[in-house]
């Protein structure tokens, strides 16, 4: 009898038991994707998350110089000896330098009386347009030893074009009469003349 009990009474658990694990098994299987769902939101998220600080440090704008350069027309002497530079755009105005074929000027003006406007030395002084080549300098970064160059294009040479400079006249020289060593008279104008033909003969225009 005793035994009988017990049979039912296990069978009873193991039914109860059953009942159980299908009820839990239902349950699970009907709150399976919401579990997901909410992994999915939450991965989404943070996915979102990490697109916008990404976008974030994007936005960000760090102070990096841009590469900047600068282009200048300039003129660069063709003879191996030098060219005179004087101050004005012809053979009657005095000399106040040479310019050398290793240096580059800055143009101010091309006149069409065949003389070439330039910064010389933080002065204005003219050159001879025979002698130079016009050529287009690059700087990058403000670096010196960046310089390139390349030969200027009429279109580039153009804007630099001028018919007159209107420059002021050579100065007038007083005719005096001197000794010239040989017994014989001759105006200063004359003997200024001599040592102007004299540089000329000793060097390029």
């Amino acid at each position: 009898m005793e035994k009988k009990m017990l049979n039912a009474m296990l069978l009873t658990f193991n039914v109860v038991l059953a009942f159980a694990i299908v009820i839990l098994i239902a349950m699970i299987i009907k709150r399976g994707p919401k579990p997901m769902e909410e992994y999915q939101q939450t991965e989404n998220q943070s996915i979102a998350e990490q697109i916008a600080a990404s976008q974030e440090e994007d936005s960000v704008v760090e102070d990096i110089p841009e590469d900047t350069s600068e282009s200048t027309l300039v003129c660069v002497p063709t003879s191996s000896s030098g060219v005179n530079v004087r101050t004005g755009p012809s053979t009657d105005y005095q000399r106040i330098g040479s310019a050398y074929m290793e240096n580059s000027y800055e143009i101010i003006a091309i006149l069409d009386n065949g003389w070439t406007k330039i910064n010389y030395d933080g002065q204005t002084g003219y050159i001879s347009s025979e002698y130079v080549t016009y050529q287009i300098r690059t700087v990058y970064n403000g670096a010196e030893d960046t310089a390139s160059f390349i030969d200027a294009s009429e279109e580039e040479i153009s804007p630099y074009r001028r018919a007159d400079d209107n420059a002021p006249a050579p100065p007038v020289i007083e005719e005096t009469t001197g000794d010239n060593g040989a017994g014989q008279g001759e105006t200063t104008e004359e003997a200024v003349n001599n040592i102007i033909n004299e540089m000329n003969n000793s060097e390029d225009f």
